[in-house]
């Protein structure tokens, strides 16, 4: 890596689609990240109409700026959605994942942060950040036993190299071209094809700046990633009330690691209350 400098913006993006839903889990993020951090956010947005969530990210200070990926149209094309048939492909919510591939134009950085929106600011990041030559991620790490594993990154947490990472687009709209917009492999959007590029020019970020809630209770997080069930469905699981696929995949998952989701969850209703 380089060495290191300022990091100053953080950029977040979402589509119609998921406007109501991450909502909550948008406001925790803005609202943590504004009293851990000096990060200027910017969110990139694919719609058409004014949720109530973008109103709200206008009164607290968020810059907005409505965008779509260039190749839009064929996320939404009958070729890609047959093509898509079975799985849990959406052209929106592919058109809203995409936006990372061209937050670089948005921001005058040389480097940035990229996050999901389903993250909580623990602790300021800028003690962990270094500039990467394209992008600096951490190791992806198990769902089901907490250890970590080496078969790539995950992308919810990302700095961006945006210089860097710009000039790799070509390939990117090509690689997704080819597999249709969506990896059925992996049920994926963005992660399969940025580990697919990448995989020998990523660099590693220290845990501390992607934090899963399974991985124990760390006073050193910058970096919360609700990565897996999501807040309100973490609770419905405690009481429950998790659906079938939820029972299956993820009731195992919070139950065994209680204390901490009780934990991160406390502190992600005091944000929320905040708001």
């Amino acid at each position: 890596m380089q060495d290191a400098a300022p990091l100053r913006r953080w950029v977040f993006s979402f589509d119609q689609r998921a406007a109501g839903w991450f909502a909550d889990m948008i406001k925790v993020a803005v609202v943590s990240a504004r009293a851990h951090t000096s990060l200027q956010p910017l969110c990139l947005f694919d719609g058409d109409q004014t949720p109530p969530i973008i109103s709200w990210l206008e009164r607290n200070g968020v810059d907005i700026v409505r965008a779509r990926v260039p190749f839009r149209d064929e996320l939404f094309s009958e070729a890609v959605i047959s093509a898509n048939a079975g799985t849990p492909y959406h052209p929106e919510h592919a058109a809203g994942a995409f936006l990372r591939l061209i937050a670089p134009d948005y921001v005058e950085e040389d480097s940035f942060l990229y996050t999901d929106c389903d993250v909580m600011f623990c602790a300021d990041p800028l003690p962990f950040f270094t500039s990467p030559r394209v992008l600096a991620a951490c190791p992806e790490a198990a769902t089901t036993d907490g250890e970590k594993g080496q078969q790539g990154f995950n992308s919810g947490v990302m700095i961006l190299n945006s210089a860097g990472f710009a000039a790799r687009r070509p390939e990117m709209i090509d690689l997704l071209r080819r597999n249709h917009f969506y990896f059925r492999r992996h049920q994926s959007f963005d992660q399969s094809m940025l580990n697919l590029l990448f995989r020998d020019d990523w660099e590693p970020l220290g845990e501390e700046m992607n934090w899963r809630p399974f991985q124990g209770i760390n006073s050193r997080a910058a970096i919360l990633h609700f990565h897996g069930p999501k807040p309100h469905r973490i609770q419905a699981i405690l009481d429950g009330q998790a659906s079938a696929d939820e029972a299956q995949v993820m009731s195992r998952l919070v139950f065994d690691h209680r204390l901490e989701y009780d934990h991160y969850l406390g502190e992600y209703r005091g944000f929320l209350a905040a708001a």
